[in-house]
């Protein structure tokens, strides 16, 4: 699912990945949604789109659990990402 060279470089991600869904850093989030959504339609044609939907419902998963007090606005984040990544 992580995309890299090594399998050390997907550790990397992968455990990137895992801080931010746990996190409350509304920042991260932002940044890594983005990313998620721009990556996904920038290869469609090749599943990213599916596969990006796949990681922002993990993340959204992941926020249900979490009990923080960004949670509104991460989980606000995170839709407007599924719905735009959906809309492909």
């Amino acid at each position: 699912m992580y995309l890299a060279n090594s399998e050390e470089t997907k550790k990397m991600f992968e455990q990137g990945f895992e801080w931010v869904s746990k996190s409350n850093n509304i920042k991260a989030f932002k940044n890594i949604t983005s990313d998620i959504v721009s990556k996904g339609k920038q290869y469609k044609k090749y599943g990213f789109d599916k596969q990006g939907v796949e990681l922002l419902r993990r993340m959204v998963s992941e926020q249900d659990r979490m009990n923080n007090p960004n949670k509104r606005e991460i989980m606000g984040v995170l839709n407007e990402a599924l719905e735009e990544l959906i809309r492909v």
